[in-house]
């Protein structure tokens, strides 16, 4: 990333619209929810370095914009730098520092619009409605009852484009989501995972592939043709990464 210093890449940065989650900390044991046969068949990809010589204590947020990925994250220096389309790592002007950078999501797939948050008792809470209605959400635990210390979620498709009609193009492609979440126990990434537009979930699982430590928040977003990525700040020193660095594989 430009120097060596800046060592991460994670900002505020125009996001992939996303599902607002409610998060609770501490997910032991992966938990179950009725799995549909789909998202049961779910293949996960390996773990990647994604950030090259990139070190951050926060996993990056990414956007798919105008056939480009935009990148952000906070580097170890705790300043924010940005990347577009693989490029070099660029400082963000006005030389900004963050401690943390966090944010709050909703985003519509189909025609409802979703909301999530993070209670008191750590349980992961999602409320549905109309898109625009979000003052009458009611939240509902998510089934599978997980406790998380920290939470992402995501969908597939194009993060600029609606698809509201199931003969739209895309909307296949909208209708796959997951929900990221590291254990308070053991620090290792579980998923929980949806095909059908958020209706049903597959109950939470554990990153398949050998460990996905973190101490930081994961951070989930998706590609135009339905692919969803999670992206992890590696938490150890434990092969085949070194601390801080920004790994990503896919998980739908």
């Amino acid at each position: 990333m430009g120097s060596e210093r800046m060592r991460g890449r994670r900002a505020v940065v125009a996001r992939a619209p996303r599902v607002a989650v409610a998060v609770l900390a501490g997910l032991g044991l992966a938990v179950g929810l009725t799995a549909s046969p789909a998202a049961a068949a779910t293949t996960e990809g390996n773990w990647i370095n994604e950030g090259g010589p990139a070190r951050s204590p926060s996993a990056m947020t990414a956007l798919w914009h105008d056939n480009e990925t935009y990148e952000a994250a906070r580097g170890e220096d705790d300043r924010i730098w940005w990347r577009h389309g693989n490029g070099a790592w660029q400082l963000m002007p006005g030389n900004a520092r963050a401690v943390r950078i966090t944010s709050n999501f909703t985003f519509t797939a189909g025609e409802q619009e979703f909301y999530a948050s993070r209670g008191l008792t750590n349980t992961v809470s999602i409320a549905r409605t109309r898109p625009g209605d979000g003052r009458n959400a009611r939240y509902t635990e998510l089934p599978g009852g997980g406790r998380c210390e920290s939470l992402a979620i995501g969908r597939g498709g194009d993060p600029g484009h609606l698809a509201t009609s199931p003969f739209d193009p895309g909307y296949a492609a909208q209708q796959n989501m997951a929900i990221g979440c590291i254990s308070p126990t053991d620090h290792q990434l579980y998923l929980n995972r949806s095909t059908d537009g958020g209706n049903t979930w597959s109950g939470w699982s554990h990153s398949t592939g050998g460990p996905s430590p973190s101490d930081a928040a994961p951070e989930i977003h998706g590609f135009p043709g339905g692919e969803v990525f999670a992206v992890l700040s590696w938490g150890s020193d434990t092969a085949p990464f070194k601390r801080h660095m920004i790994v990503m594989k896919r998980v739908m």
